[in-house]
C-alpha cells in the first residue's frame, strides 16, 4: 500500500524516521514528475510517496530495492526493472541514532554513559533514585528518566509495541529484582545488544527465577549477554565501561572479538568474576 503525499508531507515523515526508525529515501533517476518514495523497513508501513504517482508494479520493485539495500546497511545505486521499464535509482539509508539505555545510575553507569556517548549512542538512564539520576551525574546522557524500571521502560515504548533493532540494553541494577522486571519487559524485543552485569550466583539467580515463575526459555535468556562485557580483564568501573561498549559494538559490527559470557573455559573465571562483581549497589563516589 502506497501513501501519496505532498513535498512537505514527505519531508516531515523523513524526519521522523531519522528520528525513530529505519526507512529508505528512493530516488528514481529520469523519471517524469519527479517521484520519490520513502519505504520504511517495516514491510507494515505503507511507503510515502511524492511526485507523479507510479504504477504499482514499478512501486512494489522500488520497495523490493529499498529493504534490499536497508538489510545490508549501505546507500545504493540500482537500475530497476518493472515491465517494460528499466532506470537508474538511487537508494538513501535513514537509520535513527543508536540508541543505548542503562538501567540502574550507579557507579558503572556513569563512565558507561559517557563512552556510549562518544561513540554516537543516543544514552537514556533510568533509576528510580532521583539523587542518582542526575544531570550533574550524567551530563552527556540524552535523556534522564527517574522511577520504576519496567514502567519506564513501557513509557519508553512510546507507542510502539517492540524497541528497535538499534537499541541495546544494560543492566547495571543495584538488585537481581530490577533485573527481573527489566528482562521479562524486553525479553521479546528484538534488541540489538542485551548485556546484564552481576556474579554468576546472581545471573543463574534470575535466569532460574525467569523460568521458574515467568515461564521464560533457556533459549531466549541466551540472547542476554552476562557475564557482561569482552575478555579484557576488567577491574575498575571505567574499565569495565570499556569492555561493556566494546561488546556492544562487537555485536553490532559482526566482529570476532571474545564475550565474556561466551567464554567457557575455567581459566576465565576469574576475569569473569572480577568484571561482573560491580553491581552498583554502592554510592556515587
Amino acid at each position: 500500500m502506497t501513501q501519496e503525499a505532498g513535498s512537505h508531507a514527505l519531508l516531515r515523515a523523513v524526519q521522523a524516521a531519522q528520528a525513530h526508525e529505519a526507512a529508505a529515501l528512493v530516488t528514481p533517476m529520469e523519471v517524469a514528475g519527479s517521484p520519490r518514495l520513502l519505504v520504511y523497513a517495516d514491510a507494515g508501513r505503507a511507503t510515502v510517496a511524492a511526485g507523479a504517482p507510479l504504477p504499482a508494479e514499478t512501486v512494489a520493485a522500488l520497495e523490493a530495492e529499498a529493504r534490499a539495500a536497508l538489510a545490508a546497511g549501505k546507500h545504493a545505486a540500482v537500475t530497476v526493472h518493472a515491465g517494460a521499464q528499466s532506470f537508474s535509482t538511487f537508494i538513501e539509508i535513514l537509520l535513527p541514532p543508536a540508541r543505548l539505555i542503562i538501567c540502574g545510575a550507579g557507579h558503572i553507569a556513569v563512565p558507561l554513559a559517557q563512552i556510549a556517548t562518544l561513540c554516537d549512542y543516543a544514552v537514556t538512564v533510568i533509576d528510580d533514585r532521583a539523587a542518582f539520576a542526575s544531570r550533574e551525574r550524567f551530563p552527556s546522557a540524552a535523556a534522564l528518566r527517574v522511577g520504576d524500571f519496567r514502567r519506564e521502560l513501557q513509557a519508553m515504548r512510546d507507542g510502539h509495541p517492540h524497541f528497535g533493532a538499534r537499541t541495546a540494553l544494560v543492566l547495571v541494577t543495584r538488585g537481581h529484582q530490577h533485573d527481573v522486571e527489566c528482562l521479562v519487559e524486553v525479553i521479546g524485543d528484538e534488541l540489538e545488544y542485551i548485556g546484564m552485569i552481576g556474579s554468576r550466583r546472581r545471573i543463574r539467580a534470575v535466569f532460574e527465577l525467569l523460568e521458574r515463575e515467568y515461564g521464560i526459555a533457556r533459549a531466549a535468556l541466551g540472547r542476554v549477554h552476562a557475564p557482561i562485557g569482552l575478555d579484557i580483564g576488567s577491574q575498575t568501573p571505567a574499565e569495565i565501561a570499556v569492555a561493556i561498549v566494546a561488546e556492544m559494538v562487537n555485536v553490532a559490527r559482526g566482529g570476532p572479538a571474545l564475550s565474556l559470557s561466551r567464554t567457557p573455559s575455567a581459566a576465565a573465571a576469574s576475569l569473569r568474576d572480577a568484571a561482573n562483581k560491580g553491581t552498583d549497589d554502592a554510592d556515587p563516589g
